[in-house]
C-alpha cells in the first residue's frame, strides 16, 4: 500500500471531518499528528496587516489596483497565455469598484506569499512537485483560485532572492469537487490542517490559554513538544517581523 492512500485511509477513518461540532477527539486522530511522515507550518498573524501599502498620495484602493495592473502588464508583457492572465484580469476589473475587498486582497497575497516561501524551501531541498490543497474558503475560492497563480510567479522571485538558480519543479493545484455532493476528494488532505488551524484559533498565545478542554487536549497532545510542527507569528504592529514560537512542556 503507498503512503499516499495509506494517508488517506487512515485520516478519514482517525479524524473526525468537524472538529468544532465533534463531541472528542480519538487517539488515533491525536496520534496521526505527530505522525513522523507528516510536517505541520503554523502561521499566526498579530495586528492590522495590510500586504500592499498606499504610496505618497495613493488611496489604500488606488494602491491596490496599481499592483494589480502592474502585475497583468508584467504578466502580458512575459507572453502569459490569455487563459493563464484571465483570474488576474478577473481581479483587476474587481478593483475598480469602490466595494472592493481589501481585506480579503491582503489575506489573498499574504496567503499565497506564505505558501510560495513554503514550497520554495522544499524545491530547495529537491522538491520536483508541491501539490496545493486547499480548503474551500473565500481566500482559495477568489477569481477562479488565483491564489494558486500567486504562489506559482512568487516562488522564482524568492528563488532568485535566495540566491538558488533555476531549479526544476512543478506546483499542482487540487481541485476540490465533490463526488458525492457533500464531499471532496480532497477533504482527507485539508481535514488535519483545519483541525490545527482550530486549535491554535483558541490559543491566547501569551498567557497559554486555550479556549475549550477538546482544544486543549489537541494542543497539548499533538503541538506541545512536537518535533514535527513549526510555529511562527508574522507581526504587523509597530514594525512587520516574523518570530518562532517555541510551545514547551516547563
Amino acid at each position: 500500500m503507498s503512503i499516499l492512500r495509506e494517508f488517506l485511509i487512515v485520516s478519514l477513518e482517525a479524524i473526525p471531518t468537524d472538529l468544532k461540532r465533534a463531541p472528542h477527539v480519538g487517539a488515533d486522530a491525536l496520534d496521526l499528528f505527530k505522525n513522523s511522515r507528516l510536517f505541520h507550518f503554523v502561521f499566526l498573524l498579530k495586528g492590522h496587516r495590510e500586504a500592499i501599502g498606499a504610496g505618497s498620495g495613493q488611496t489604500k484602493l488606488s494602491a491596490h489596483r496599481s499592483y494589480l495592473e502592474a502585475a497583468v502588464k508584467l504578466l502580458s508583457e512575459a507572453g502569459y497565455p490569455k487563459v493563464m492572465l484571465k483570474p488576474f484580469r478577473k481581479l483587476l476589473e474587481l478593483s475598480k469598484v469602490k466595494t472592493f475587498n481589501l481585506k480579503l486582497m491582503s489575506d489573498l497575497v499574504l496567503v499565497s506569499a506564505i505558501l510560495a516561501a513554503i514550497t520554495a524551501m522544499l524545491v530547495k531541498n529537491n522538491a520536483k512537485i508541491v501539490w496545493l490543497f486547499p480548503d474551500r474558503d473565500k481566500i482559495t475560492e477568489w477569481c477562479d483560485g488565483i491564489y494558486s497563480d500567486l504562489v506559482q510567479n512568487f516562488v522564482p522571485g524568492i528563488l532568485a532572492v535566495t540566491d538558488l538558480g533555476k531549479r526544476n519543479y512543478e506546483i499542482k493545484r487540487a481541485v476540490p469537487a465533490a463526488f458525492d455532493g457533500r464531499f471532496s476528494w480532497i477533504d482527507a488532505f485539508v481535514r488535519l490542517p483545519d483541525y490545527m488551524a482550530g486549535t491554535v484559533a483558541g490559543w491566547h498565545v501569551e498567557n497559554g490559554v486555550i479556549n475549550t478542554d477538546k482544544r486543549e487536549m489537541v494542543f497539548m497532545h499533538s503541538i506541545v513538544d512536537a518535533k514535527n510542527v513549526a510555529i511562527f507569528r508574522l507581526c504587523f504592529e509597530p514594525d512587520l517581523y516574523l518570530e518562532k514560537i517555541v510551545v514547551a512542556r516547563k
